[in-house]
């Protein structure tokens, strides 16, 4: 009878931490798909959109941009890379010729 109570615990502890293991993958699931659907994001909610319209939008898309830039700060610009083997500017470590 002790083997039998032992064996039907055993069982039980198992099926409690899958049980717990599949609520968590759910909720990574979930999470990943709400995630995904957020990103999603549609050219045209009127049906197809046709090259012409499509380059014709990206065009007066670039002319807006930069009158509304025309205000803001200039960007700041990247300091050019830096070798961490020769310090010199210029080039990285894997491009370095110096041994």
């Amino acid at each position: 009878m002790r083997k039998i109570v032992k064996g039907c615990e055993l069982a039980m502890q198992s099926n409690v931490i899958l049980v717990v293991e599949v609520l968590k993958l759910r909720q990574t699931l979930e999470h990943r798909e709400r995630k995904k659907r957020q990103h999603q994001q549609f050219i045209a909610s009127r049906g197809a959109l046709q090259v012409e319209e499509g380059q014709r939008l990206a065009a007066e898309a670039e002319r807006v941009l930069p009158e509304e830039g025309q205000d803001a700060t200039p960007r700041r610009q990247r300091a050019p890379p830096t070798c961490s083997k020769c310090h010199i500017q210029g080039h990285t470590r894997t491009q370095c010729t110096q041994r």
